[in-house]
């Protein structure tokens, strides 16, 4: 999935300058169809562990199911 190499390259800070960009969602979200594999089926990756209290209602949820229930896309 080469278009997900750059942008996880860098400080926190650096990442989510990168992931604001329009183009880089948009380059990824297509590597998700032209390389699928177990890192993106969504339906199946879920989240583990919040990090943060706030964040704990969405422990064992799919991505799939966080991009519904925050309204946002699962890339």
């Amino acid at each position: 999935m080469p278009n997900w190499v750059q942008p996880l390259v860098g400080n926190a800070e650096e990442r989510a300058g990168k992931l604001r960009e329009p183009s880089v969602r948009v380059a990824m979200k297509q590597d998700t169809i032209d390389w699928p594999n177990f890192r993106t089926d969504f339906d199946r990756m879920r989240v583990l562990e919040a990090a943060f209290q706030r964040n704990e209602k969405y422990e064992g949820v799919s991505i799939n199911q966080l991009a519904v229930m925050t309204g946002k896309e699962p890339v």
